[in-house]
């Protein structure tokens, strides 16, 4: 945020916003962005009439856990940053809350968009930025990047 000054110093005195108001427009922008990031998700199951409420997301934060970024940098080879990178952001556009895949029985969740088959971690699991990331990692050593369908259109496997 910046100070009133700041503000003062960038907008003319006949800007039609105070400093104050301003600083209200930002809050609630803030607040806004938030609600849209890490709501609390309800997801229904089609195909088997079940819903699962995953709750607490609004308490995620990427302070909690650092950006994606540092996570790839954090748990993936140095040679595999970019690639990493890239394949997170085709599959959620960066958005730790994601959920894709949900006209199938199994959706995907999280950062690199991990199917929640049977044996899997759990949604709840795999929407935690870190254990996402992490499990990402196992899939990839396991695997290269054959599980991920952007990896395939970016020519990775």
């Amino acid at each position: 945020m910046i100070s009133k000054e700041q503000y003062e110093q960038m907008f003319s005195s006949d800007f039609p916003v105070s400093y104050d108001q301003f600083a209200q427009l930002i809050a609630n922008k803030r607040k806004k962005l938030q609600q849209t990031l890490y709501p609390s998700i309800s997801h229904s199951n089609k195909y088997t009439g079940t819903a699962t409420k995953y709750r607490g997301l609004s308490k995620i934060n990427y302070t909690d856990y650092g950006t994606p970024m540092s996570l790839i940098k954090k748990y993936f080879p140095q040679s595999e940053w970019q690639k990493a990178y890239n394949v997170m952001m085709g599959e959620s556009g960066g958005r730790i809350g994601a959920i894709g895949d949900t006209n199938t029985p199994y959706a995907s969740y999280g950062l690199f968009q991990i199917r929640a088959l049977p044996g899997r971690p759990s949604p709840g699991q795999l929407l935690n930025p870190e254990f996402n990331v992490q499990y990402a990692v196992n899939l990839w050593r396991n695997q290269g990047w054959r599980p991920w369908t952007v990896a395939r259109k970016l020519g990775y496997v």
